[in-house]
């Protein structure tokens, strides 16, 4: 690009690679990575033919510079062009609602995720999905809605209940159902 190489996949790989370095060697690399997405779409035009990961890499672009709710949907229309990446997708989908503290959106989505089996779930996705309802509660809480928090606080603890009968070593599960019992039970 700098010889004056203006081709679009030039920009498509750039967009790419800057989302996947992130911004531990370069401050700039989401944004960089943006608008090398941007111009990608731009110079493709509406007639082209996408692929998912093009929406993925622009969805993660965008979250990651803060344009959360533009970035989800980039990353829902990539699940939807691709059933086997809608999983990732998903969890990446419940990680930006997570970083913005969107908890209750989290929530959804891990219901979402699990759909009946217990057994799509792993034990990130068990502790994560603890956590949104344990800062869900505190929200409610906070907002002066504490009849809603106990139920919020029980399910939490169902969560780290399953993280710990998964990996009984795994110590932050029994941390995590602790701080949430002492929520349920605050006087003893």
């Amino acid at each position: 690009q700098k010889a004056g190489n203006t081709n679009l996949y030039l920009d498509r790989v750039l967009g790419h690679s800057y989302a996947e370095l992130g911004n531990k060697t370069d401050k700039d690399a989401y944004t960089k990575g943006l608008a090398a997405m941007d111009r990608f779409f731009t110079k493709a035009g509406p007639d082209f033919k996408y692929q998912a990961i093009d929406y993925k890499y622009k969805g993660i672009l965008l979250s990651k510079t803060g344009k959360d709710s533009l970035g989800v949907m980039e990353l829902e229309k990539a699940a939807s062009m691709d059933p086997k990446m809608a999983n990732d997708l998903n969890r990446e989908i419940i990680k930006t609602y997570m970083s913005a503290k969107k908890y209750s959106k989290a929530i959804t989505g891990y219901e979402r995720l699990m759909g009946n089996e217990k057994k799509n779930l792993t034990k990130q996705d068990w502790y994560d999905w603890g956590r949104a309802y344990f800062y869900e509660a505190g929200l409610k809480i906070k907002d002066k809605k504490e009849a809603e928090a106990p139920a919020l606080f029980v399910k939490a603890d169902t969560c780290f209940s399953n993280l710990c009968q998964l990996d009984n070593a795994y110590p932050m599960g029994y941390f995590w159902r602790g701080r949430v019992n002492n929520q349920l039970d605050p006087k003893d």
